[in-house]
C-alpha cells in the first residue's frame, strides 16, 4: 500500500487499549520530566555563569559533571524527542478503513511485523474469539494476514454501532477472506443489541447457530471447499443463509467468481406438490436465463444435484443498499429518488416481458451498487419454489405485499416492495410489515410529496396502489423535475398526489 491511501479512508473507528492509555500517561509524564530537567539545567547554567562573572571565578555546576554543554544539549533533545514520539505512538487510537485497505493504530504493528497498514487482499481469515461463556462485549475479533502477522480487536472496547460498522466494512471489502460462521450470527444479532435486548454469550451463539443449521429443518448448508457439477463449481464461502436456502460465493472452473443460490425441499412436501414446484422452478429459471439487462444480475444456469435446486448467477462486486445505509445512515431525498427511478426502470423491463417476470424479492439486500449503477440480484424463483412445496412463506416480511403474503404476486407486488425499500433508504429502518409506509413519520425533513409517493406504492389495497413501473417512473421524474412532458400523461390521476 502506498502512503496516499491514508488520505482516502472512508471510515474511522476510535479504539484504545489499556496499554495505549498507560503508554500515553507514561509518555506524557516522561515528557514533562524531560522538559523540567532541561529547563532546570539551563537555569542552573545561567545562574552559575552569572556567579562566575560576579566573582571572577570559574564555577561549574554539578549537573554537568563530566559532560560538555553540547553533550548535555544532545541528551535533552533526545529525551524530549523520545517522549514526543512515544506520545504520538500511543496516542494513535483510530482504526481506519477504506475500499483499499485497513490501517490499525501503531501499537498493533508489534504483532503485524511492523506493518499496521494492509490491503484487503492480504486479509486471510476473520474469526471470533473463543472466550466460552463470556458475553459479546468480551469477545476478540482476530484478523490473520496472508503475508504474516495477525491482530486482535477487543469488541468490548467498541460501542455496538462501531462493531456493526467494522463488521460491515470487513464483509464488503475483505471478500476473499475466510470467515468464521459465527461472524454472520453476531452481525445478525447486533440489531437486537441496539434495541437493548441484552448481550449474547459465545456459547449461546454456537447453540443458536447449530440449532438453526441442524435442528428443525435438517438443512445442512454446503461448506467451503465442497464441489458441485463434477468439480466445476467450488464453494468459497457463504454469503447468506436462512431457513431452507443459502447463497454462496463460488469458483467456476477454478478462475471465475460466481454466486450460487441453493434451495432444498425436504420430505414433508407431498409428491404432487414437490413435482409441481420443481416444474415451476425450471420454467422460471429458463425465463430468467433469457433476461438481458445491464442492471440485472445475469442468471447463467440452473441445475438439480443431490436433491437440491441451484441457480448460478454472475457475481457483482459492490455493496448492497442495506450495507450502504448501515455504514452511512439514511440517504438524501434526491439520491433516493434517483435510485428509485433506476429500479423502476428495471422493473418496467421485467414486467414487459412475455410472460411478465416478477422479481418477488425487492429489498435493500437484493439491490447492489456496482460501478455507480444499481443492479437487481437474487430473484425470488427459489423462494417461490419453497413456498409452493412446503406451504411456508419465504421472504423478508417487512417488504412483502399483502397479496404476496396470501400466496399470489402481481406487478403491483414488486411496486409495494420497492416502496418499502424507499422507506428504508430514507429512514434507515425497516417498515412495519403489511402496512402503508410513511417515512416522514420516522424522519423529519422528508417532503410531503415523497412521503405520499411511498404511501401510494405501499397502499394495503392493491387496486389503489401505483399499478405499473411506468407510472412510478413518471411520478419520480416529476419529483426530480425531469420528464415533465411525460409526467403529465399519467401523474395527474394518481392517488399519491392527494395528501
Amino acid at each position: 500500500m502506498n502512503a496516499q491511501i491514508v488520505d482516502e479512508f472512508d471510515l474511522a473507528i476510535a479504539y484504545q487499549t489499556s496499554l495505549q492509555r498507560v503508554g500515553v500517561l507514561a509518555s506524557t509524564l516522561a515528557f514533562a520530566v524531560s522538559v523540567a530537567w532541561a529547563s532546570a539545567s539551563i537555569l542552573s547554567l545561567l545562574l552559575f555563569d552569572l556567579a562566575t562573572r560576579l566573582t571572577d571565578k570559574i564555577i561549574l555546576p554539578a549537573v554537568i559533571g563530566c559532560c560538555s554543554l553540547p553533550q548535555l544539549f544532545v541528551l535533552w533533545t533526545a529525551a524530549i524527542s523520545a517522549s514526543i514520539f512515544s506520545i504520538q505512538y500511543f496516542w494513535d487510537d483510530q482504526i481506519q478503513l477504506s475500499c483499499k485497505g485497513i490501517l490499525l493504530p501503531k501499537i498493533f504493528g508489534i504483532l503485524m511485523h511492523g506493518r499496521n497498514e494492509r490491503p484487503w487482499e492480504d486479509v486471510a481469515r476473520l474469526s471470533l474469539g473463543n472466550r466460552s461463556g463470556m458475553p459479546l462485549d468480551r469477545q476478540l475479533l482476530t484478523i490473520l494476514f496472508r503475508t504474516g502477522g495477525r491482530t486482535c480487536i477487543d469488541l468490548s472496547r467498541l460501542p455496538v454501532d462501531d462493531i456493526e460498522k467494522l463488521l460491515l466494512s470487513l464483509e464488503v471489502w475483505a471478500r476473499a477472506a475466510e470467515r468464521d460462521p459465527l461472524l454472520c450470527s453476531l452481525q445478525s444479532g447486533l440489531h437486537d443489541l441496539k434495541r437493548g435486548l441484552g448481550l449474547v454469550s459465545y456459547t449461546q451463539l454456537w447453540e443458536e447457530e447449530m440449532n438453526r443449521r441442524f435442528g428443525s429443518t435438517a438443512f445442512v448448508p454446503l461448506q467451503p471447499g465442497m464441489t458441485l457439477q463434477s468439480g466445476k463449481l467450488r464453494v468459497l464461502r457463504q454469503l447468506a443463509f436462512g431457513g431452507l436456502s443459502a447463497i454462496y460465493l463460488a469458483h467456476f472452473d477454478r478462475t471465475e467468481e460466481v454466486v450460487l443460490k441453493e434451495s432444498v425441499v425436504l420430505d414433508g412436501a407431498s409428491t404432487e406438490l414437490l413435482h409441481k414446484a420443481q416444474e415451476m422452478f425450471a420454467r422460471e429459471a429458463q425465463l430468467l436465463i433469457k433476461l438481458n439487462h445491464p442492471q440485472i444480475a445475469r442468471v447463467r444456469d440452473y441445475f438439480v444435484e443431490g436433491g437440491r435446486h441451484y441457480l448460478l448467477l454472475d457475481y457483482l462486486p459492490g455493496e448492497d443498499l442495506r450495507k450502504i445505509v448501515k455504514l452511512n445512515g439514511p440517504q438524501p431525498e434526491r439520491k433516493v429518488l434517483e435510485w428509485g427511478l433506476e429500479i423502476a426502470s428495471v422493473l418496467r423491463y421485467l414486467h414487459s416481458q412475455n410472460p411478465s417476470v416478477l422479481h418477488r424479492d425487492i429489498s435493500p439486500d437484493n439491490i447492489v451498487l456496482c460501478r455507480g449503477k444499481l443492479t437487481l440480484i437474487d430473484f425470488g424463483a427459489a423462494n417461490q419454489l419453497l413456498t409452493t412445496a412446503t406451504g411456508t412463506l419465504v421472504g423478508k416480511q417487512s417488504y412483502i405485499s399483502p397479496e404476496q403474503f396470501q400466496g399470489y404476486a402481481t406487478a403491483a407486488s414488486d411496486i409495494y416492495s420497492l416502496g418499502c425499500t424507499l422507506h428504508y433508504l430514507l429512514t434507515g429502518a425497516d417498515p412495519e410489515p403489511l402496512s402503508v409506509s410513511h417515512p416522514r413519520a420516522h424522519r423529519q425533513g422528508i417532503s410531503n410529496e415523497l412521503d405520499s409517493l411511498v404511501a401510494a406504492c405501499t397502499d394495503f389495497d392493491e387496486s389503489k396502489r401505483i399499478q405499473t413501473a411506468e407510472e412510478l417512473q413518471f411520478c419520480i421524474e416529476r419529483l426530480l423535475g425531469v420528464g415533465a412532458c411525460n409526467a403529465n400523461r399519467a401523474v395527474s390521476s394518481l392517488t399519491w398526489q392527494v395528501t
